[in-house]
């Protein structure tokens, strides 16, 4: 349970298992007034201004936490006027939006227990890393998550399933996802990134394969720095492209780039560097100074740079992950870099 003061009031929040998040407003006597019940099914919400305890279907046309949270932006001291009371003093309109900003990040994040993952439970799923291998083997390429689905996300699933949602969706429809990987671009690395010059894509592979047919023609070169995870190597050779090897080669502290062999094996009819940053399989973050160095080559050889950085925020204390194009303008320009949550 998780309170959130707004003046004299009260948002509690409860998680009530199995039926979903509840949202209760608590007048400074402590008296329960409105309360909005988000279950799935039956999503409801009580008003109770002579203890008459109505009780209202939330429409089902909308997420019933995005309907409840926008309708108390909307007319919070209405709601409160229903349900029998007022806020004891003005009700300052950005510390409303806050307090209900809070109340929604509690109710879209009940608490997870992650140590009560189960070995029957993963065996029980039907995907390829826990049907098809034996007991004692783990298929470290198999890139599914162990840990249950966000709850927003099992939420949206689970009602598309309840409305037989599974036509084709309006499109182009706002998303939000461009302004909020812009946003978070800015706060993680100081990277701004125009939203307008974002596009969504099914995946980081499809990205590949259309950035090779965009960027050059068949018989032309790609660079690709292996060990690699194998779609880079699959997109080079499906779209009839020529593969330029850039070997990693080890290091005194892990795998580093051959810088020589890299500008000996580019051609005049090299046109793409396919970077994978932080790398994929040998885990190299690769420094500033080594982003610049191959940037360097890229500019003088006028390559592309399409960069795999879809495990930028997953690196370990005393390595920091640069997206290639932060390093300038330019280099910015004729960077695409693919990225995913």
């Amino acid at each position: 349970m998780e309170e959130i003061r707004l003046g004299t009031l009260r948002l509690v929040v409860e998680h009530r298992e199995p039926s979903g998040p509840t949202l209760r407003v608590r007048d400074a006597s402590g008296r329960e007034r409105l309360r909005f019940d988000c279950f799935e099914p039956g999503a409801h919400f009580h008003l109770d201004p002579e203890g008459a305890d109505t009780v209202t279907p939330i429409p089902v046309g909308r997420d019933s936490i995005d309907w409840v949270l926008d309708e108390l932006e909307r007319d919070l001291a209405g709601w409160l006027a229903r349900g029998g009371t007022a806020a004891a003093t003005p009700l300052d309109a950005a510390a409303a939006r806050s307090a209900l900003g809070c109340a929604e990040r509690a109710m879209r994040h009940p608490p997870l227990d992650l140590d009560a993952l189960a070995v029957e439970q993963l065996r029980a799923r039907t995907g390829e890393k826990w049907r098809v291998y034996p007991d004692d083997v783990l298929p470290l390429w198999v890139a599914d998550m162990d840990y249950p689905v966000a709850e927003p996300i099992r939420r949206r699933l689970h009602r598309a399933v309840e409305l037989s949602d599974f036509g084709y969706p309006m499109h182009p429809r706002p998303t939000g996802l461009p302004e909020l990987f812009a946003e978070r671009a800015e706060r993680r690395f100081g990277w701004r990134v125009d939203p307008r010059r974002v596009e969504l894509l099914s995946d980081v592979v499809q990205g590949m394969y259309a950035a090779i047919e965009a960027w050059s023609e068949r018989g032309q070169g790609v660079v690709v720095q292996t060990p690699i995870y194998p779609p880079f190597l699959g997109a080079v050779r499906s779209t009839g492209r020529v593969l330029v090897e850039n070997r990693l080669v080890r290091g005194l502290t892990g795998f580093e780039i051959d810088f020589d062999q890299l500008r000996a094996a580019i051609s005049r009819d090299t046109r793409v560097l396919l970077l994978c940053n932080p790398h994929n399989p040998t885990g190299r973050v690769f420094r500033r100074d080594e982003l610049e160095r191959l940037a360097e080559i890229a500019l003088s050889h006028d390559l592309v740079v399409v960069a795999d950085e879809i495990h930028g925020e997953l690196v370990h204390a005393g390595h920091h992950f640069v997206p290639i194009a932060t390093l300038d303008p330019e280099v910015e320009a004729r960077t695409l870099t693919l990225t995913a949550a």
